[in-house]
């Protein structure tokens, strides 16, 4: 029926000889493809041939069919646009739409260059992409060897935000000859023109879902509720206030809808810059995890925020049953998604974590990768919720859960530090690309009292922040553990705008019922203010964490550093007395080598002892920083299964110690309250279950070697002084004891059954680690190694078989009843 309209109407405009001009053809096919990209219509494509299938028309004064068959029939038929040298009236080859406007980005038509008098298409140009990314990279982490070594107080991702904003004036301003890079121009504009949907679900999965899953899980059950209040509550009220003084501070007349929204987007927060200062510079792990939690979980209650007052200030109706609809959406469907697919991939990645194959490792990394990214597309885009809370809630599951079943700890840590570093310096870089191009594209309608209303805006933005911390500030106190006015101080200062903020504006940027003027002057607030965070934030943290005493530089620390020094020269020069009693190693040049190695020259150790509270406290941490490292080389080695709770709750407890070592040892405490958890749906996930009877002899076990591992060593490579050793060695003692109280009550049958398993395990893996090393020094080649490694592996499946059928035997012998006593039985 369409095509019957748009034949006739094409036959009448012939007959009529009405055909329109070549730029008026052009300007329709622009509108035409701008309404395709937006969605308000949708296009078949059939060879060279386009059908409109649907178009709506915003303006209200034009009716919706005469225009769609008008413009449908111009479509069809309007000639191609030749060369700007050909541009004439003689220009008259017929193509095909789709030839004419093919997109080589998103909402931009091809370009076409003629040579020759013949057409040249360059519309599929997209693959330029690929190069501002990769010199982008290649540039940035050049410089990044250079300030790790020689401006370590300059943060990178500052530094990385002047860089794309210098590029964009070198492009800007680039008029030919060698400063002319056509390609890299080409591909800097399209990064320009990069839609905020793509920049958001590119970039923000991986960099959230990084920052969740090596997040401290005791220390957010501690913290959650405070995060949370800053974060919801805080974002509303912070919402309110910035739009308030949107309102009535700047010049520019907007009504409230607009301003609330421009507050939502700048109440975002992402403090990557000040969370890597603070891990550097020794922060307390809690002051830590209160900025990165309010960042993580604000993301989410900003973008909702914003949603919704962007509707508003588009005149969207929101009636009661749209409002409910909503929030189940954002608040209830979206962690629910992200739930499921996080549980789902702890359960392949438990497949994969016992066994040793080949690819086990590949396979997690991959499953990580594409966990953050379908926990984010599938809560923002099938289900309409909130992609942010979805990757934060799947990221949650696997910091809960995983960590313990990765094959390889070092690759995930490699691969995904590498991530971060990628997305922070691409989504920085853009920051300075989006706000310088802002400047110079739209310098009509930013002028330079504008510079000096941002100024304003960003003094009085962290006026709001400090009134909102002020305000929730006895809330905050009473929900956990007390937060001084230094850390406060902190927290208000690391508030910095980044990606979420940057992308919200390109958003109501290239929103059709906003005004280009208006959509400019967000873009430019945003951009403005990412960048005065970054370059005034971000660089004065340091100091400024030195000035209110939050930083470690402690003298019980520093005589830890100084006990260290002395270890390790006793080991290097035990060590060269040791070599130098080889044959390859005589004739050594002793006074060059003492040269060489100035540690090697004579002198004082310092004999100091660590003093005070302080000291204790070091030390205590120091000791169970130890007690987990073996618990880990345990798990490594098959002495506790990847899979079983063990495994989990042992690294747990001593996470969960480490917030009460300024008062004593409390692991074990931290570990026996786990007992009572059953967890059977984790089990389930990672098809491993254990008695009760074995979990507590696996946890008290590996607690009272590594306890022992622990009180052995420390000293050695950590003196603290008799007094400080002595205490903290009888409350590991004391513990221990409890320990040896709770094995001693299993039965003597599990606790052997126990012990010989951890001995088969622990021999199996051996071989596994031999296999690999015959294989490294070239006496087994890999297809060999392979054949050797399979009966490895059938002997690791042959003992969780055995484990999965005690338990099962165990729990239907539980589940059967008694045989009931005859009546005619004797009493007792």
């Amino acid at each position: 029926m369409e095509l019957a309209v748009l034949f006739l109407l094409a036959l009448a405009r012939n007959a009529l000889a009405e055909k329109p001009s070549l730029q008026s053809s052009l300007m329709i096919q622009d509108r035409i493809l701008e309404r395709q990209h937006d969605g308000s219509m949708e296009v078949r494509h059939d060879g060279s041939t386009l059908l409109r299938h649907e178009f709506h028309r915003s303006d209200p004064s034009v009716p919706v069919n005469a225009l769609s068959a008008a413009e449908a029939v111009a479509s069809l038929s309007a000639p191609a646009p030749p060369a700007p040298a050909q541009l004439n009236a003689s220009s008259s080859r017929e193509v095909p739409f789709a030839e004419v406007h093919a997109l080589n980005r998103v909402g931009e038509p091809a370009h076409h260059a003629s040579e020759d008098g013949h057409d040249a298409a360059h519309s599929h140009d997209g693959y330029k992409t690929l190069l501002l990314f990769f010199v982008t990279l290649f540039v940035c982490v050049c410089f990044l060897v250079l300030l790790e070594r020689y401006c370590p107080a300059l943060p990178y991702t500052a530094f990385v935000f002047v860089l794309g904003f210098l590029v964009t004036v070198w492009h800007k301003n680039a008029t030919g000859g060698a400063g002319d890079w056509k390609s890299f121009m080409r591909s800097l504009e399209l990064w320009e023109s990069i839609n905020p949907h793509l920049l958001l679900y590119a970039f923000l999965p991986p960099l959230l879902f990084a920052e969740v899953m090596k997040i401290n899980v005791q220390l957010v059950k501690s913290c959650f509720w405070q995060c949370f209040t800053i974060a919801c509550p805080g974002v509303i009220l912070g919402t309110g206030l910035a739009g308030t003084l949107a309102k009535y501070c700047l010049p520019y007349d907007w009504d409230w809808p607009i301003c609330l929204t421009l507050g939502a987007m700048l109440s975002a927060t992402d403090p990557v810059a000040v969370v890597a200062l603070f891990n550097t510079l020794g922060v307390s792990p809690r002051l830590t995890m209160l900025v990165s939690g309010e960042s993580l979980l604000n993301d989410g209650a900003a973008i909702v925020v914003f949603n919704l007052t962007l509707k508003a200030a588009l005149n969207v109706n929101m009636d009661g049953s749209f409002m409910v609809e909503f929030l189940l959406r954002m608040l209830v469907v979206s962690p629910i998604v992200g739930a499921l697919i996080g549980y789902l991939s702890v359960a392949i990645i438990a497949k994969c974590s016992s066994e040793k194959y080949h690819h086990d490792a590949i396979i997690q990394v991959i499953i990580t990768i594409a966990c953050a990214y379908l926990s984010f597309f599938l809560a923002e885009s099938e289900f309409r919720g909130s992609g942010v809370l979805g990757v934060i809630t799947a990221g949650f599951v696997l910091a809960c859960y995983a960590w313990p079943l990765y094959a390889s700890m070092e690759v995930i840590h490699t691969v995904w530090e590498t991530i971060e570093v990628i997305g922070n310096t691409m989504i920085f870089f853009l920051a300075g690309v989006l706000f310088s191009a802002t400047i110079f594209d739209k310098w009509g309608t930013i002028g330079g009292a504008d510079f000096g209303w941002l100024l304003l805006l960003y003094f009085l933005l962290t006026l709001a922040r400090s009134t909102v911390l002020g305000v929730l500030y006895l809330p905050l106190n009473q929900m956990g553990q007390e937060i001084s006015t230094s850390e406060a101080v902190a927290m208000v200062w690391s508030g910095l705008r980044g990606a979420v903020s940057l992308a919200l504006a390109i958003m109501v940027d290239e929103e059709q019922g906003i005004s280009k003027k208006m959509g400019a002057r967000i873009m430019f607030h945003a951009g403005g203010m990412a960048a005065l965070s970054l370059l005034v934030n971000a660089t004065t943290a340091g100091p400024l964490l030195f000035k209110l005493g939050l930083a470690k530089n402690d003298d019980a620390r520093q005589a830890r550093i100084d006990k260290l020094k002395d270890y390790l020269v006793a080991q290097a020069k035990k060590e060269r007395d040791e070599l130098l009693s080889k044959s390859e190693y005589q004739g050594v040049d002793q006074e060059t080598l003492t040269v060489m190695m100035p540690m090697l020259k004579p002198h004082e150790p310092k004999t100091n002892d660590l003093v005070g509270t302080d000291a204790a406290d070091a030390y205590r941490e120091t000791f169970l920083q130890a007690v987990k490292t073996t618990y880990w080389h345990a798990i490594e080695e098959g002495i506790v299964p990847r899979r079983s709770k063990p495994a989990r709750i042992l690294l747990n407890s001593v996470d969960e110690g480490l917030n009460y070592t300024k008062e004593t040892l409390k692991d074990w405490e931290c570990l026996s309250t786990h007992f009572a958890n059953p967890s059977r749906c984790v089990a389930f996930l990672v098809r491993y279950k254990m008695k009760p009877e074995a979990q507590q002899c696996y946890s008290a076990l590996t607690f009272l070697i590594a306890h022992e591992h622990a009180r052995k060593e420390l000293p050695t490579l950590f003196p603290a002084g008799k007094a400080i050793e002595e205490m903290v060695d009888n409350e590991s003692k004391e513990e221990c004891a409890q320990a040896e109280k709770v094995l001693a009550a299993i039965p003597a049958d599990v606790v052997t059954h126990v012990k010989t398993e951890m001995l088969a395990r622990k021999l199996i893996t051996s071989n596994m680690s031999e296999v690999h090393s015959l294989q490294h020094k070239g006496i087994v080649s890999p297809s060999d190694a392979a054949k050797l490694e399979h009966g490895l592996h059938h002997a690791l499946i042959n003992i969780m078989s055995k484990v999965m059928s005690d338990y099962n035997t165990s729990s239907e012998s539980a589940a059967s009843p008694a045989p009931a006593a005859s009546a005619a039985s004797p009493a007792p």
